[in-house]
This record gives C-alpha cells, sequence and structure tokens, in this order.
C-alpha cells in the first residue's frame, strides 16, 4: 500500500487536525543538514575557481611589474655602457690618429738626419783617405787633420761618436786637437761605415716606431671598444623586445596565453643578462670616478 493510499484511509471520517497529524507522521523526515551542503557543494565551485583565477591573474600581474622593473633598469644599464665604450672608441681614434700623424713626422726626421749622417761620413772617409795618403809633416795631412777634427766636432752626434770610436772627452786633453786624429784612426771602428750595422740604422727610428706601436696599440683598443659598444646594443635590443612582450601581455584576454607570453620574455632577458656579462667593461671604469673630482 502506498503512502497516498495509508494517507487516504487515516484521513476518512476524521478531523482536519487529526488528518494533519496523521500526515506529518506518515511523511518521512529529512536531514535537512546533510542536503544543505549537497545544494552548495555545486555552486562553491564555480566560486572557488574564479578566486583561484583573480588569485592567477592577481600574481602574474606582480611578476610582470617586477620583471618590468628588471628589464627597465637593465636596459638603461646596457645604453649608459654601450655609450661609454663609445665614447672610449672615439678618444681611442682620435689619438691614434694624432700619434699616427705624429710618429710619421718622427720617422721622416730620422730619415732626414741618417741622410745628413751619410753624407757626413762620406766627408769624413774621404779626410781619411786624405790623411793616411801623405807622410808625416806634410801640409796635406796637417790639413786634413784639422778638417776632421773640425768636421767631427762639430758634425757628429752622439751616438754616430760612439758608433765610429770618436771621443769628445779625449780630445780636449790634446795641446793640439790634430794630435787626437792618428790616435782615433787606431780604432778598429774609426775607419768602419756605421751604416753597415742594421742595429744602428734602427736607432735612428726608435723613438718613431715607439710612437707608432703606440698609435697601433690605441687603434685595438679603439677597434675592441666599438666591438663591445656593438655587443651592449645588441643587449639592448634583447632587453627591449623584453619590455615589447611583457608590455602586450596584458592585451591577452587568456590567462595561459598570457603565461606563455610572459615566461617567452623572461627567457629572452635571461638570454640578454647571460650575453651582456659575457661583454667587458669599458677599460678603468670605477663608479667611484662618477664622484670624485
Amino acid at each position: 500500500m502506498t503512502n497516498e493510499e495509508n494517507i487516504q484511509e487515516m484521513t476518512t471520517g476524521v478531523s482536519a487536525a487529526e488528518a494533519a497529524e496523521a500526515v506529518k507522521a506518515e511523511i518521512p523526515e529529512t536531514d535537512n543538514a546533510s542536503a544543505l551542503p549537497a545544494e552548495t557543494e555545486g555552486t562553491d565551485k564555480p566560486k572557488k575557481a574564479r578566486k583561484f583565477k583573480k588569485l592567477n591573474e592577481a600574481g602574474l600581474e606582480i611578476v610582470i611589474a617586477i620583471f618590468l622593473s628588471i628589464t627597465a633598469l637593465l636596459t638603461a644599464w646596457s645604453t649608459w655602457v654601450g655609450g661609454l665604450h663609445g665614447s672610449n672608441q672615439a678618444s681611442n681614434y682620435a689619438e691614434s690618429n694624432n700619434l699616427q700623424t705624429e710618429g710619421n713626422g718622427m720617422w721622416n726626421e730620422a730619415t732626414q738626419s741618417m741622410i745628413q749622417d751619410m753624407l757626413l761620413w762620406n766627408d769624413i772617409s774621404s779626410l781619411q783617405v786624405v790623411y793616411l795618403y801623405y807622410d808625416e809633416d806634410n801640409e796635406e795631412k796637417e790639413l786634413a787633420a784639422y778638417q776632421l777634427y773640425f768636421l767631427c766636432e762639430e758634425n757628429l752626434s752622439q751616438s754616430m761618436a760612439d758608433a765610429i770610436g770618436w771621443d769628445f772627452n779625449a780630445v780636449t786633453t790634446y795641446a793640439d786637437p790634430t794630435d787626437y786624429i792618428p790616435v782615433w784612426l787606431e780604432n778598429e771602428n774609426a775607419m768602419t761605415t756605421p751604416f753597415a750595422d742594421t742595429d744602428y740604422i734602427n736607432s735612428y727610428y726608435t723613438e718613431a716606431q715607439a710612437t707608432l706601436d703606440q698609435a697601433e696599440d690605441l687603434l685595438v683598443k679603439g677597434n675592441d671598444d666599438n666591438a663591445n659598444a656593438d655587443k651592449y646594443g645588441l643587449a639592448t635590443v634583447f632587453f627591449s623586445v623584453v619590455l615589447f612582450l611583457l608590455g602586450i601581455a596584458g592585451t591577452f584576454k587568456n590567462l595561459p596565453n598570457r603565461k606563455v607570453v610572459v615566461a617567452i620574455g623572461i627567457i629572452v632577458m635571461v638570454i640578454g643578462i647571460i650575453y651582456m656579462v659575457w661583454v667587458p667593461l669599458p677599460r678603468g671604469f670605477a663608479f667611484t670616478n662618477y664622484f670624485t673630482k
């Protein structure tokens, strides 16, 4: 027998109050407390999902803000250091050019000086032949001795005098300076041309070559600064790409898409940092130089 048949049977010939009591007793009681979670459980899930999504979005925005700040600082740093390299490049090139010009001038002067000394040696060797050709007490021999003395005393440089064995101090010890001539000619170097010695010829160009080497060194430094400035420029490009990616990340409505864009931006930033770290700082760079006079 069903509940409806039981209720109908119990309510036949009874009052309304008795019928209500009978119906209430016949209807099974339900546990409201246990039924409530069944109803709210389904509605809590969307709320929790929305809350979790908001937390994800808020966290992602914080991450974007942090990496935007870091990338902005890195961009400023790479731009500044690249500019310092460019400044060093310009100064090194300018100084190298000046030294190159100076070295070339010194080289030309050394060549002229060597030519003059070669002509001087030709005159000295000719007088030596005259002096040795004539016998003692000959006027031509005496004249050649005086000519040799004055020619050497007034025209020899110290380096050439050392090369041919001429002693400026020894000459003063003789009452007659020409008496030093036969003593000097006994020196093994007196009759030998110094220009047969490659080292002696190169000695004319020592200072000029040192100046040219310095100019070459500055040119190499300038080239290095130029290359390093270009490398810092490339690092700046990396960081600019990161700024672009982090900037457009907020335009994507889909959260996973935003995360992908941000992740790519972070990867590019790491690549830029690694690349920049391997590039040397400008020579003599120190922060203290910008805070001292």
